[in-house]
């Protein structure tokens, strides 16, 4: 899928779990690659779609920029050119929550190295988009994205 996010059209990719009934609200997991992976190796390397059809909840994919994320000055490219990806994971939730029947109260957010310290950054700086959020082999940065 591609949306317009800021200035940019962005990518993500989504899986709906087999037994989605567009009548029940359904949860949502976000789920950050880490830097230099892809959305695409993250949905590969994990069982989380299985399991969104087994348990019932989206499963969406981000894309960064680049391969990566703006979580601070760490890393470079995104940070040099201000890419918003706080905004990015909003605007896939904003843009789902059109859609699809999004139970907004169980939305969670989650990543691998970087992308779990995107995660994090989404869910302190919206904690009302996130219920909860958790990472694998990530830790904040400073200076933080602005």
């Amino acid at each position: 899928e591609t949306i317009k996010s800021g200035s940019r059209l962005r990518k993500f990719r989504l899986h709906v779990p087999s037994r989605y009934n567009p009548k029940n609200a359904t949860p949502l997991l976000l789920a950050f690659h880490g830097t230099s992976a892809s959305a695409a190796v993250l949905e590969r390397e994990t069982s989380f779609n299985p399991r969104a059809d087994s348990m019932d909840f989206l499963e969406v994919y981000p894309e960064g920029l680049h391969r990566g994320w703006n979580i601070g000055e760490c890393c470079r490219c995104s940070f040099m050119k201000n890419v918003d990806d706080v905004r990015f994971g909003l605007d896939v939730i904003r843009t789902l929550q059109r859609f699809m029947n999004v139970d907004s109260t169980r939305i969670y957010a989650t990543g691998y190295s970087d992308g779990g310290s995107l995660a994090y950054l989404l869910a302190c700086n919206h904690p009302r988009v996130s219920a909860a959020a958790s990472a694998v082999g990530s830790t904040r940065y400073d200076p933080l994205p602005k």
